[in-house]
């Protein structure tokens, strides 16, 4: 029976990323935990490793039996568990995590501390739109000493989704201007064509004119001429 039930927490454990019971309280903790442990390069802390350290392993510690009591076990008591966490959030709360956190955060920019710099950008506790541009800086001058996941990959999938569209719409733009060209070539040559037509045509009409003005003309002399010899005979 211990065995089934030591099974289906590392099950639980497994395939959940925190314990589902009193998640309102729990996930802020066990969440910030790596961050909270990364807190002792930072200087303010650097007195007091063994509180942090301390914290953390309680932290952990109340992960698995929160595992435990979500799985069913009767060996844990439940409202132990919630007190524990009340325990463990006033103690993060004291921290002050979230002004140590950006206080890390420029601390590892600072120092070029890849590490510390990817713990704190996935750390949850600060707003990383604020300091997006910062953390794409940082990454792209230091992409072979971080892997891009998290918040960086987020990041990255939207520029490239972003790129793609600018290129589309760069393609599409070009095509329409090649279609304009093509457009105005193609009516180009046929008002050529169209203009060398009428000018011919005018010209064939000048030069049918000109015959006719010629044959009127001698039809005239002819006249005449005949005129005057009918006058001439008596």
């Amino acid at each position: 029976m211990k065995f089934i039930l030591l099974l289906l927490i590392c099950i639980v454990a497994l395939f959940a990323k925190n314990p589902a019971v009193y998640a309102s309280l729990g996930d802020e903790l066990y969440d910030s935990v790596e961050m909270i442990e990364k807190l002792k390069e930072n200087i303010e802390f650097s007195n007091n490793q063994d509180i942090v350290d301390n914290y953390v392993d309680e932290v952990k510690k109340s992960k698995n039996i929160g595992f435990a009591v979500e799985a069913g076990d009767k060996s844990v008591n439940k409202v132990l568990y919630l007190a524990k966490l009340r325990e463990l959030s006033k103690i993060y709360s004291s921290f002050n995590v979230k002004n140590k956190i950006e206080g890390s955060f420029e601390k590892s920019i600072e120092d070029k501390n890849s590490k510390l710099f990817i713990a704190v950008v996935n750390s949850g506790v600060i707003n990383n739109e604020i300091y997006k541009s910062e953390i794409l800086a940082y990454y792209k001058q230091h992409m072979d000493e971080i892997d891009p996941t998290g918040v960086i990959k987020e990041y990255l999938d939207k520029e490239e989704v972003a790129k793609g569209e600018q290129e589309r719409v760069e393609i599409e733009r070009k095509g329409q201007t090649k279609d304009r060209r093509s457009t105005s070539k193609h009516d180009y040559k046929q008002d050529r064509i169209r203009q060398i037509r009428e000018d011919d045509k005018r010209k064939e009409q000048r030069m049918e004119k000109l015959l006719n003005d010629d044959v009127k003309q001698k039809k005239e002399a002819i006249r005449q001429v005949q005129k005057n010899e009918l006058n001439q005979n008596p």
